[in-house]
């Protein structure tokens, strides 16, 4: 075997180790009550598993506010599987997001020939504990599956420009066809143009000099060594590609394919949103509230990327920023860049993590809002990996040839992150773990206290799912679910005439969701169980003008003497 050859083998038993060891605990894990009713749990048609009409249904609806049929297919394929299993899927999650690993250590090695600082990155990626909440949680499938085509379709292209030898042609019709199958899993791949032209930059060094020479720093020579531009056969034994320049305007044209593909995607996902009312749900946060917001995420995500702590999966939206904060932030973010840009000649890898952490995060960053979140930790599951390799690159440069100091700061680095992540995951156990954390980070907020409402409900302890199903009404007294939650569970548990109340606020807060048939049945059978059987009998005729093909269960039919 040769060196090369061992030094891969020894890669990827690396990378194994440090992610088994910290997420081999999702065998043992629950469902979450957040989404994960939506995708499996309550999905009557996932619950079918594979079938003709199923994979129709996968690639034509819009549920979940989404079009994402990929990842509906997985849900499918895993339930013919394992069934309701979530240790099960949780396991899956981990796989892919070990695959993703060990294709981010390919991809740099092979644009960069840099054996020991493409594993460091490769390692960090999956051990980070930024990356618990898209691995370790059965809703955040599209996270893990969707950047598995996206390393794909970057390793594609990689080859396909790469010494011009190897069959350029095919190597671009499967990027594309990567992209194209990743953008089915999740739109966060619309970035990816973007990514490409970065890649052109650094480390492929493909822009000719005339495009070049305007870069601060210098008269225009190609950067080479430490920067890695121009990948030649190294210490270790591997060895970058050797592309040819070519016009920034020849660059541009070989993205339109895959910047149309993006523009569909985006047309289609928000279609899919609008359809859902995921926008609407958000109607009240003003552009400059959403570009202040979208400014203070990037810097939190960057404190984030170096201090991972207090993480937790929902950040409620502060609806008002302070103002000096927002400044502030947006200086910082203004001097990076420009120290970025200033770097581009010398260290050309620090612009292009810069640029690939403000680019990818553009899509989830708040400023088009859907949902009520500030920020998210899965939202950076692809853009942190810009960051880490800027950081991984300029460590070595300044560390020259101490690679003993190197060897040891980095398993320091690695085992210390290891271990918060192992904490981090143990915190996905069950919904009772996971959100009485986030109150214990965030405070009160209603998602939380009506998760944690679901959570008792379901093992039948009524007076704790009461109890935070009411904290979530007082906290948002015009909160549809919180006030659809609060009347469920007063009915279910056999408080007819005290559910009555929450039933007529629910209906009154129903600004952004649909005036059900469903809604309106269970409301008519509180009421009879209440005994106001004319008004029940009035709600199930409402139900009936909503969906003239609602039809009444047949003993609440039978005790308001109607037609089924």
């Amino acid at each position: 075997m040769s060196a090369h050859r061992r030094l891969n083998v020894l890669a990827v038993m690396v990378l194994c180790v440090v992610t088994l060891v910290p997420y081999l605990q999702v065998v043992r894990h629950d469902y979450i009550y957040y989404d994960d009713q939506d995708y499996v749990t309550d999905n009557p048609v996932v619950q079918q598993g594979m079938t003709a009409s199923n994979i129709a249904w996968a690639f034509t609806t819009r549920s979940v506010s989404n079009w994402h049929p990929l990842t509906w297919l997985s849900y499918l394929v895993d339930y013919e599987l394992f069934g309701l299993n979530a240790g099960a899927q949780l396991l899956v999650n981990v796989a892919l997001h070990l695959a993703n690993g060990l294709l981010l250590y390919a991809l740099l090695q092979h644009l960069t020939g840099a054996w020991g600082r493409s594993l460091f990155v490769a390692a960090l990626f999956l051990v980070h504990p930024l990356h618990v909440e898209s691995v370790a949680w059965v809703s955040e499938r599209k996270d893990v599956l969707s950047t598995l085509f996206f390393l794909l379709s970057l390793m594609a292209y990689a080859r396909s420009v790469g010494d011009g030898r190897r069959a350029p042609a095919a190597w671009y019709a499967l990027s594309l066809l990567a992209m194209a199958v990743g953008l089915m899993a999740k739109p966060m791949l619309v970035t990816l143009p973007f990514v490409l032209l970065l890649i052109d930059f650094w480390p492929l060094g493909r822009l000719r000099e005339s495009s070049r020479s305007a870069l601060p720093g210098g008269s225009g020579s190609r950067p080479t060594g430490s920067a890695g531009a121009e990948p030649s056969r190294t210490k270790d034994g591997s060895a970058g590609a050797s592309p040819s320049r070519v016009s920034v305007q020849r660059l541009l044209i070989e993205k339109i394919p895959f910047l149309l593909l993006a523009l569909a995607s985006s047309v289609m996902t928000m279609w899919a949103q609008r359809q859902a009312g995921a926008l609407d749900l958000v109607q009240g946060l003003t552009l400059p509230l959403r570009l202040a917001n979208a400014t203070v995420a990037y810097a939190a995500y960057v404190i984030k990327m170096f201090w991972p702590i207090h993480l937790t999966p929902f950040y409620p939206h502060p609806i008002h920023w302070p103002a000096g904060n927002v400044l502030a932030t947006l200086v910082l973010l203004m001097l990076l860049t420009v120290a970025a840009v200033r770097s581009a000649r010398s260290r050309p890898y620090l612009l292009f993590g810069w640029l690939w952490f403000l680019g990818t995060l553009v899509p989830v960053i708040g400023v088009v809002q859907a949902g009520a979140q500030s920020m998210a930790d899965r939202y950076t599951y692809v853009p942190l990996s810009g960051p880490l390799i800027a950081v991984t690159w300029l460590a070595h440069d300044w560390l020259a040839r101490k690679h003993r100091v190197e060897i040891v700061a980095g398993t320091i680095i690695v085992i210390v992150l290891m271990t918060l992540t192992f904490v981090q995951v143990r915190r996905w156990q069950d919904s009772q773990t996971l959100f009485t954390h986030n109150l214990e980070v965030v405070g009160d907020n209603p998602l939380a206290h009506n998760v944690l409402g679901h959570y008792f409900a379901e093992r039948k302890q009524p007076d704790k799912a009461i109890e935070h199903f009411g904290i979530a009404v007082e906290l948002a007294p015009a909160d549809f679910k919180s006030n659809y939650n609060m009347a469920a569970v007063l009915a279910r548990f056999g408080h007819p005439a005290e559910a009555i109340p929450f039933f007529e606020r629910t209906l009154r807060t129903l600004r952004t969701h649909p005036r059900s048939a469903r809604l309106l049945g269970e409301f008519a059978a509180t009421l009879e169980r209440a005994g106001q059987d004319e008004r029940a009998r009035a709600m199930v005729q409402a139900a009936r003008a909503v969906d003239p093909a609602y039809s009444p269960p047949p003993e609440l039919a039978r005790e308001l003497q109607i037609q089924p």
